[in-house]
């Protein structure tokens, strides 16, 4: 099982937010990585809300592994008046 380890920075997606944390170790063995539930340390989080989270392998991802970003494309660098065909 290739899953995450101790250390590891990872982040999530919650409620329209992404949450950034530090693997701490396993707290659910699951059969695979993705039904595993690791333990993180929350980086972000607001006083008085726990700074230990537990969540699902298939609901992290490894820190700079992108996605979406911030890429740019031909709609905004209109907007810049960037753009020429």
């Amino acid at each position: 099982m290739a899953g995450f380890h101790n250390g590891e920075r990872v982040s999530w997606k919650y409620r329209g937010a992404v949450g950034h944390g530090t693997i701490t170790g396993v707290y659910k063995r699951g059969t695979t990585a993705a039904n595993t539930e690791y333990s993180i340390r929350e980086q972000d989080h607001h006083p008085g809300e726990r700074s230990v989270l537990h969540h699902y392998g298939r609901a992290l991802k490894r820190a700079g592994e992108g996605g979406k970003g911030t890429r740019k494309g031909k709609r905004s660098a209109e907007r810049r008046g960037g753009y020429r065909r």
